[in-house]
């Protein structure tokens, strides 16, 4: 795979995933906290159930977050390699998508796969 493809791939990815926290954000805001509160009365309108749910989506908000800032970071990682490092960074977060799986572990697999191929 080369880097641009690759870095293509990702941004799309990324993007992808910003439009899905947008969502999800919006969702919040007009469920939630776009509820009107005229007496005490309408404390139910962001209590229990509400609350849950809009908890229960910041959560996921927070986990696409989380999947954005590492995509960044990898996508990072490619634009500073040099030379045949863009090849082992891409195989490695490669490795990381295909495995679920951290950078630590990925090396170990792309170095066991190495091995392998060498036998």
């Amino acid at each position: 795979m080369d880097r641009e493809f690759y870095i293509s791939s990702k941004l799309g990815d990324i993007e992808v995933l910003a439009q899905k926290a947008k969502v999800m954000i919006e969702d919040v805001t007009e469920g939630y906290f776009s509820e009107s509160l005229e007496t005490s009365k309408d404390a139910w309108k962001i209590g229990g159930p509400f609350y849950d749910k809009a908890s229960t989506k910041a959560t996921i908000i927070n986990d696409i977050i989380f999947e954005l800032m590492v995509g960044l970071s990898n996508l990072r990682s490619v634009l500073e390699a040099e030379g045949d490092d863009v090849e082992q960074e891409i195989k490695l977060y490669d490795f990381m998508d295909k495995h679920n799986c951290d950078r630590e572990v990925a090396e170990l697999l792309l170095q066991h796969q190495k091995e392998q191929e060498t036998t």
